[in-house]
């Protein structure tokens, strides 16, 4: 009953470049792709063509969701 009650209908968007990476990163972070820095499975480490690096969540210069709620003394649960 509690999840039927939050239940709404709305068209979602996805974040541009609309890839996997990029997509779940905004969606625990909450912001784009340019803020994060992540644009798909390996990005450049340099302002170059040639340094490439593997996509972590390590590179995230913004907190996931679970810490904010963490940091506002809520208890958060990730499945």
């Amino acid at each position: 009953p509690v999840l039927t009650s939050l239940r709404t209908r709305t068209r979602l968007q996805s974040c541009a470049p609309p890839i996997t990476v990029p997509a779940w990163a905004c969606m625990v972070t909450g912001v784009d792709p340019g803020m994060l820095g992540l644009y798909g499975f390996h990005d450049r480490s340099a302002w170059d063509y040639r340094s490439r690096r593997l996509a972590s969540s390590h590179a995230f210069t913004e907190p996931p969701l679970w810490t904010l709620a963490n940091r506002a003394g809520l208890r958060a649960r990730i499945m």
